[in-house]
């Protein structure tokens, strides 16, 4: 086999260490193709998802992202892939080893096919070498390099040989990467839906994530700075802090956690902190006092619409705003597209904002008064 020189190795090292950096699928495709560009020249580097069963390329990646790919490209390869020598090895083989097209044919041979005809000659890039990287179900995965002029050289086939078993890995990582942001998302989807304001902090205090419910909350009370959405303000963040020092002095162990109250004009705010490890959670519980219908109204709203702004302004959903007044979410909507456009507003927030001013400045003027 064709032996590495140091700085081929050199190379590889540090092609494989970045590989293995914490990516997700798409991720991962994009970095896989760029980073051969450093190893093996090539004229296209491509990253194939070719279903076998839709002869269709499902997923693909190339670089460079400016190269002229043929617009149906996906449609051809899918419908020749019974023409591609390295894909027909891959699937009748296995996919581990590096494989060039002119170990199965001439390319007198190959200039005769369909596949020829109609993808590489259009793109003058008849020569090819792929890696496979896996092959489950229907779906066949690998990286393809292809250029014009002259074909691979064992130098070359070496060095995506010895990248094959670290490109399987760093598959698998970036497919659990994926899944892991997909059950988050359906997590936090979930929280959303039962209302739930809960904002994650990091070690360090600054917000890693955070339901809507719990946006809406902090920045309604004022409790984000103004710069920063990532970042509590300067007060939120002392109390935080008193509340882990009261949690880790065992001087202290018999006190209970106070949560931390917030009065406001239209409510109070409980804040509740948990702490698991290193990962602190804030539960933000908004107890607001019944909206003043009547201070709502002088917005200019019709009964209907100044009872709906009413709920959103105490936090209520969609959904939840249905059920009480027997209507459907979308109606709800609808109500409150309307609400937006007397108010000139534009979101939620912002109406919210309007109704808990209307409130403040009615008890403001019945207490001067």
């Amino acid at each position: 086999m064709e032996h590495l020189t140091i700085r081929d190795v050199t190379r590889l090292f540090e092609y494989v260490r970045d590989l293995y950096e914490l990516r997700d699928h798409d991720g991962f495709k994009q970095q896989a193709v760029k980073g051969i560009a450093d190893l093996v020249t090539a004229d296209l580097y491509t990253y194939n998802e070719i279903s076998t069963t839709k002869q269709l390329v499902t997923g693909y990646a190339i670089w460079p992202t400016e190269f002229p790919l043929l617009k149906d490209a996906p449609e051809i390869v899918g419908r020749y892939q019974h023409q591609h020598p390295i894909i027909l090895h891959y699937l009748t083989r296995g996919v581990g080893n590096v494989t060039k097209i002119s170990d199965f044919m001439t390319y007198r041979e190959f200039r005769r096919t369909d596949l020829h005809n109609e993808f590489y000659r259009p793109m003058g890039i008849p020569y090819g070498i792929g890696s496979g990287i896996s092959f489950m179900q229907d779906c066949l995965i690998g990286v393809g390099l292809h250029r014009s002029g002259k074909d691979y050289s064992e130098r070359d086939r070496r060095m995506l040989s010895e990248l094959q078993p670290h490109m399987l890995q760093a598959y698998k990582n970036s497919q659990a990467v994926t899944r892991l942001h997909q059950e988050t998302a359906a997590y936090l989807g979930a929280l959303d839906t039962l209302d739930a304001a809960i904002a994650c902090l990091s070690p360090q205090l600054t917000i890693q994530w955070m339901t809507p419910s719990a946006e809406r909350v902090l920045t309604a009370y004022g409790l984000i700075a103004r710069r920063r959405i990532d970042r509590l303000c300067r007060s939120l963040i002392e109390w935080v802090r008193a509340q882990e020092a009261l949690l880790s002095s065992p001087a202290e162990a018999l006190r209970p956690p106070r949560p931390c109250s917030i009065p406001s004009a239209t409510g109070t705010l409980m804040i509740r902190l948990l702490r698991h490890g290193s990962l602190r959670l804030l539960l933000l519980e908004d107890h607001r006092a019944a909206p003043s219908l009547a201070a709502l109204a002088a917005l200019g709203l019709s009964p209907r619409e100044t009872e709906i702004l009413g709920w959103v302004a105490q936090g209520k959903t969609n959904p939840e705003i249905g059920i009480i007044l027997g209507i459907s979410p979308r109606t709800a909507q609808k109500h409150l597209e309307r609400i937006y456009i007397k108010l000139g507003v534009e979101n939620r927030h912002a109406a919210i904002t309007m109704a808990m001013d209307a409130m403040r400045q009615e008890r403001n003027g019945k207490n001067y008064d």
